[in-house]
C-alpha cells in the first residue's frame, strides 16, 4: 500500500488484514483496496486517529488540498468513483508537497515527479492533471501562484487506445459465444460504457430491444438498442441470475473481478499489452464512427457530454478516414495529369 499510516499482514486463514495505525490507535479497513469505498475509509480512520482539527499552514499544499476536499463542488457535484479518485490523487500530493507554498511551485518540481512515474505514465499523467486542477481551483480563492503546468506535457503512453479490426477478431476467434469472457467483451464494445457500468448491468436493464443503464461516473441515462451479437452473448450465456455479468455461482461480479476475468483472457487471446478492457469503450465510439455515425450520435450512445471527448475517442477513425480521402483525391489528381500529359 502507497497511502501513509497503513499496515498489513496475513493472517492463519491467509487472508490479507489491512487497518490505520496512528498515534496509538488501530482502526480496521475492510473494504477491497480497489473500491472507492476503500479510501473512504481510510478517511475516516484517519480523521479518527487525529486527536485534533489542524490548521494548514496558509497558502501551502496542505491548505489547498484541504480546501478543496472541503468544497460544495466535491462534495455535492462528483459521483463517489470520482470522488475518490481526485481524493487519491491530492493526498498524494500532500504527501509529497504540503507544507511548501503554492506560490513556489516550478516546473522543474513536477518534472521531477513525472520522471520518477516515468514507468507508469497513466499515473503520471493523473499527477500533472490533478496539479492543473488544483492550481485553477485555488487562484480565485486566494492563492497567489503562476501555472507552471502549461510547460509541461503528458507522457506517451498513459492514454487508452481503440483495439484495432484485427485484435477484435482475434479476441473473438479465441472466445466463443456462450463464454463469460465474451459477453464481457459483447457488452463493453456494443454499449461503450464504462466497466463499473458493465459490473452493475442487470437484466432489468434491458427493456425489449433496448438496454439501459445511468452511467455511474456522470449520472447520464443511456439507452442503447441492443446489436444482434450482444443479444446472441447474453441468451447463450447459462444465466444462474439476475446480473448479466455473474460468478460462476451466479452471483453479481464485481468491477474489480471483471476487470481480472477480461485481462486474463486479452492476455490468452495474445492480444498486446495495451489492449485493456476501456480500450473498447473507445472501439465502440470509433466503429461508430467508422459507420458514419454523427457526433452527436456517438455522445447518445457513449454518454459523453462534450464533443471535445467524442473527438478524443474517435481521433483514430477520423485519421484514417481523412486518409483514405487523401489518397483518393491524390489518384484522381494523378490520372488527370498523366492523361493530360498525354
Amino acid at each position: 500500500m502507497s497511502l501513509p499510516y497503513i499496515h498489513e499482514f496475513v493472517d492463519r486463514h491467509d487472508k490479507v488484514r489491512r487497518y490505520v495505525r496512528r498515534r496509538g490507535k488501530k482502526i480496521a479497513l475492510k473494504a477491497d483496496p480497489s473500491t472507492p469505498e476503500f479510501l473512504m475509509e481510510y478517511q475516516d480512520a484517519l480523521a479518527q486517529t487525529d486527536p485534533k482539527k489542524r490548521t494548514a499552514p496558509t497558502g501551502t499544499w496542505d491548505a489547498l488540498v484541504t480546501l478543496y476536499l472541503g468544497c460544495a463542488k466535491f462534495k455535492t457535484g462528483l459521483k463517489d468513483r470520482t470522488k475518490a479518485e481526485n481524493r487519491r490523487e491530492a493526498e498524494r500530493i500532500r504527501v509529497r508537497w504540503g507544507k511548501h507554498p503554492v506560490s513556489r511551485l516550478e516546473a522543474r518540481h513536477i518534472l521531477k515527479w513525472q520522471d520518477e512515474l516515468a514507468e507508469t505514465p497513466g499515473k503520471a499523467n493523473n499527477m500533472l492533471s490533478m496539479v492543473k486542477m488544483l492550481l485553477k481551483f485555488g487562484k480565485p480563492r486566494g492563492f497567489k501562484h503562476n501555472d507552471p503546468t502549461d510547460e509541461i506535457d503528458e507522457l506517451a503512453g498513459g492514454e487508452y487506445r481503440s483495439w484495432t479490426d484485427r485484435e477484435i477478431a482475434d479476441f473473438e476467434a479465441r472466445w466463443e459465444i456462450g463464454t463469460r469472457e465474451r459477453l464481457i467483451f459483447d457488452l463493453a464494445l456494443y454499449t461503450g460504457q464504462r466497466r463499473g457500468d458493465l459490473a452493475s448491468m442487470t437484466r432489468y436493464h434491458i427493456d425489449g430491444d433496448v438496454m439501459g443503464c445511468v452511467q455511474e461516473k456522470t449520472g447520464e441515462r443511456i439507452a442503447v438498442p441492443v446489436h444482434p451479437n450482444l443479444k446472441a452473448s447474453i441468451v447463450a450465456f447459462p444465466s444462474k441470475g439476475l446480473s448479466i455479468i455473474q460468478r460462476l455461482d451466479g452471483k453479481p461480479l464485481k468491477v474489480r473481478e471483471l476487470h481480472d476475468v477480461i485481462s486474463d483472457a486479452i492476455d490468452d487471446a495474445k492480444l498486446p499489452e495495451d489492449c485493456v478492457l476501456h480500450g473498447l469503450r473507445y472501439s465502440a465510439a470509433r466503429c461508430l464512427a467508422d459507420a458514419g455515425a454523427t457526433p452527436h450520435e456517438i455522445m447518445a450512445v457513449t454518454g459523453h457530454r462534450t464533443l471535445d471527448m467524442v473527438e478524443k475517442y474517435t481521433r483514430q477513425a477520423n485519421k484514417v478516414r481523412l486518409a483514405d480521402s487523401a489518397m483518393k483525391k491524390l489518384t484522381l489528381w494523378r490520372t488527370r495529369t498523366e492523361r493530360e500529359s498525354g
